[in-house]
């Protein structure tokens, strides 16, 4: 639940403040903390089975009104939610196609695999909340360009995970997401990434996309990559167009 994009954004998780809500909303629903810092697996069946009822009974009192939501699920417990993030979090490791190949076959190898996708996904979500709370908490990070916002992430130590534009772009969406719950004007986002052999990803999310009219070669329209030594007279231009 720390980490979860719906809570983090709304009850800003990577805050002590926000962190204390959240412990708060878990003793509401009678969940005790040593049993929730527990691997899931291993929580008390009868806790397990009684999450969903208590977070749709307590969450909206903390501004949580969709916490939960419909998913199919296999015997094992497995959901489809669940292996979307496995196999997109194998996705974008390297060599990760034939990770994901193997988590959607149905050879020996799937359930490691499943269960390996599962942690890499757990791990960059976790990357993601920490930086992306970095963001929108340090001042001047974000800037206001008039009618859109841009944030740099510069050297970080996640470099290499931030480099790669889906996941660069799932940061975007979490600073996007917590600006707006925070109070700031739904705008676009321009976010751009560390730099990673000379190139620079940059993403833009919101409500319109404001790199339309840059011709670029790619398949995402709201992506670009561009040489590092470029990305001040870029931002200068696409102020300067809009």
């Amino acid at each position: 639940l720390f980490n979860s994009p719906y809570v983090a954004t709304r009850l800003r998780t990577w805050k002590e403040s926000g962190r204390e809500k959240l412990e708060l909303m878990l003793a509401k629903m009678g969940f005790p903390l040593v049993e929730c810092h527990q691997h899931f697996t291993h929580m008390s069946p009868k806790l397990k089975q009684r999450l969903s009822t208590k977070l749709q009974e307590c969450a909206p009192q903390f501004g949580l009104v969709n916490c939960a939501f419909a998913s199919f699920e296999k015997e094992d417990g497995l959901t489809s939610t669940d292996m979307v993030h496995a196999v997109n979090a194998l996705l974008v490791q390297e060599g990760g196609f034939w990770g994901a190949y193997e988590a959607l076959s149905s050879g020996k190898k799937k359930d490691g695999a499943v269960q390996k996708g599962i942690e890499l996904a757990k791990g960059l979500q976790r990357v993601i909340v920490k930086v992306g709370g970095e963001v929108i908490g340090r001042n001047g990070m974000v800037v206001n360009c008039g009618s859109f916002r841009y944030a740099a992430l510069g050297d970080t130590l996640q470099e290499e995970a931030l480099s790669n534009p889906f996941i660069l772009e799932r940061l975007a969406l979490f600073i996007q997401e917590g600006l707006l719950h925070g109070g700031r004007s739904d705008k676009p986002l321009v976010v751009a990434g560390p730099e990673s052999g000379g190139k620079v990803q940059l993403v833009v999310v919101g409500p319109r996309n404001i790199f339309s009219k840059f011709k670029k070669a790619g398949f995402e329209s709201n992506l670009i990559q561009i040489p590092h030594k470029d990305v001040s007279e870029f931002m200068d231009s696409l102020i300067l167009n809009m």
